[in-house]
C-alpha cells in the first residue's frame, strides 16, 4: 500500500503534467492528471487527493474560480498554484482564495 500524498496535477498544456508526473511517479506518488478545468470536480467528487497542482489558466475556468470550488468540496486539500504569467498580484489573489502556495513555471 503506498502511504504517500495521492496528487493532481491540473493543467491544459499536455506536456507540464506529463513531466511533472514522471518525476513524481518516479518518487513512488500516485499521480493523475486533468486537463480541463471542467473535470475537476468530477476527480474530486470521486476520490480523495492530497495536493492539487493547479495551474492558474486552466482551460475554461481559471484557476481562481477552481480554487474556491476546492475549498468547498475538500477543504483539507493542499492547493498549489502555478502560473507562467505570475505576478505578485496573481499570487497574493491565489493565496487569499485558499492556495498553499504559488509557483511560477516557465
Amino acid at each position: 500500500m503506498n502511504d504517500l500524498p495521492k496528487i493532481l496535477i491540473i493543467d491544459a498544456e499536455p506536456m507540464i503534467p506529463d513531466g511533472f508526473e514522471q518525476l513524481l511517479m518516479d518518487l513512488g506518488y500516485t499521480v493523475h492528471i486533468c486537463h480541463d478545468g471542467f473535470n475537476i470536480m468530477e476527480y474530486l467528487e470521486k476520490d480523495n487527493f492530497d495536493l492539487l497542482l493547479l495551474d492558474l489558466g486552466v482551460s475554461q475556468l481559471d484557476g481562481y474560480r477552481i480554487i474556491e470550488k476546492i475549498r468547498r468540496l475538500r477543504p483539507e486539500t493542499f492547493v498549489i498554484m502555478m502560473s507562467e504569467h505570475a505576478s505578485v498580484e496573481s499570487a497574493v489573489d491565489a493565496l487569499k482564495r485558499g492556495a498553499y502556495d504559488f509557483l511560477k513555471n516557465r
